[in-house]
């Protein structure tokens, strides 16, 4: 695979890898070659290595898939987080956390309904994370710094909601996409 190649990583690690993040991500063997090009792609638009960005997925994968989140917006995520200096499977799992929390908690469904900002299209599809990121940035404009704070926390939870901000500082995951289609 060259996913080993890319990653510095053996054969039998790019292989779990690749067949843990289908699994994940719910895509046939005739997917792999996308898995590869697109962790492939992260890493080299990033800070993150490929090692660092399966164990991510390991954290969040299947909770990503569950709730509409691309493969490759996941890992677009992951990376913008990682330029943002959060390095690590628990830094990373504060997305996860954020996924869990945007979708389930009602102190979460409260604030994005004050802020006019629905995770769902019209047909009850969860919008694309990029998205989401641009319509909460939207909704906080002219808020002071103690009402994004506030926002933020109760968007993300105390634990998530340091992802949520460096996805909303760095106003979601577009460039890091960019990025990665030019890597």
């Amino acid at each position: 695979l060259d996913l080993a190649s890319v990653g510095n990583i053996s054969l039998e690690d790019a292989a779990g890898i690749v067949s843990s993040t289908l699994a994940q991500f719910n895509l046939g063997a005739e997917d792999a070659s996308q898995v590869v090009d697109i962790l492939a792609q992260g890493a080299n638009a990033s800070r993150a290595d490929i090692a660092g960005l399966a164990e991510s997925l390991k954290n969040s994968g299947a909770n990503a898939s569950l709730t509409g989140v691309s493969l490759k917006d996941m890992v677009a995520a992951l990376g913008v987080m990682s330029n943002a200096g959060q390095d690590g499977a628990e830094n990373r799992t504060k997305l996860n956390s954020d996924l869990v929390s945007l979708t389930t908690n009602a102190t979460a469904k409260d604030t994005l309904e004050k802020l006019g900002v629905s995770l769902y299209d019209s047909g009850a599809k969860m919008k694309d994370l990029d998205t989401i990121i641009d319509d909460l940035n939207t909704s906080m404009k002219g808020m002071s710094q103690e009402e994004q704070i506030s926002t933020i926390k109760d968007l993300g939870g105390t634990y998530g909601m340091t992802a949520l901000a460096a996805l909303l500082m760095k106003n979601g995951t577009d460039q890091m996409n960019a990025a990665m289609d030019k890597a």
